[in-house]
């Protein structure tokens, strides 16, 4: 209650204040109307005309003193918070740096992996030149070649599971694959022990294979004729 009577106490000065000033202005205007309508022409300015230049016209402390007081404490209070803020910000900079600094190592290591990754693209890619025509038996050649390097250094490292860590399964996969592309008929599907299991299901999920039963309940594999239109 008392505060109530405070607050209207203060506005109550405050709007006195008010209609104080606008008094004074409105007899500094009737006294600058005087003058001006003494002058009869162009004058230097003296007497009353000359003290009143004198005077200052605003003064924003005395025009609304309530008002600047308002705007000073707004002032304050944004510098504060500010300050709260920066404070605030600054305990998170080791956490942010040391993100930073993380992201950083990662760029820095995909780099690399992409450094290697060309290397190894720009090993194994084609060579772009112009070369002349190769003779069938060259030709052929150089696709065993090829066929060799892929399935040495991917195929086989590829079909590595669990078990046979650390082994090399060139040896036991590239003559199965050989002996599919020569169109050997006695290959069967007990050839493919243990080490090339994972061939034998890969060409078969891959639809390139067809088993046959033969006599004896014995089961042929061999690569499906692409030669032949339908393939189903």
């Amino acid at each position: 209650m008392e505060d109530d009577t405070s607050s209207d106490e203060l506005l109550q000065v405050y709007v006195e204040s008010l209609e104080t000033h606008i008094e004074l202005k409105r007899d500094f205007l009737r006294q600058v109307q005087d003058v001006i309508g003494g002058i009869s022409g162009p004058a230097q300015p003296e007497g009353d005309w000359k003290d009143l230049l004198a005077k200052p016209l605003f003064r924003p402390e005395r025009s609304d003193p309530i008002g600047l007081c308002m705007a000073s404490v707004s002032h304050t209070t944004r510098l504060e918070t500010t300050k709260e803020w920066i404070t605030h910000m600054e305990s998170h900079l080791p956490g942010l740096e040391a993100m930073l600094e993380n992201q950083k190592g990662m760029n820095y290591d995909l780099g690399v992996l992409i450094e290697l990754l060309e290397k190894r693209l720009d090993s194994t890619a084609s060579p772009t030149v112009k070369k002349s025509p190769q003779s069938p038996e060259a030709r052929n050649e150089q696709l065993w070649n090829e066929l060799e390097h892929f399935v040495k250094n991917y195929l086989s490292m590829d079909l590595v599971d669990a078990e046979d860590a650390g082994k090399d399964l060139f040896s036991d996969v590239f003559p199965l694959i050989k002996r599919l592309l020569d169109g050997d008929g006695t290959l069967k599907t007990t050839d493919f022990h243990h080490c090339s299991k994972g061939l034998y299901r890969l060409l078969l999920r891959s639809n390139l294979i067809n088993v046959v039963e033969g006599p004896n309940s014995v089961r042929y594999v061999k690569l499906l004729d692409f030669a032949n239109r339908d393939l189903s």
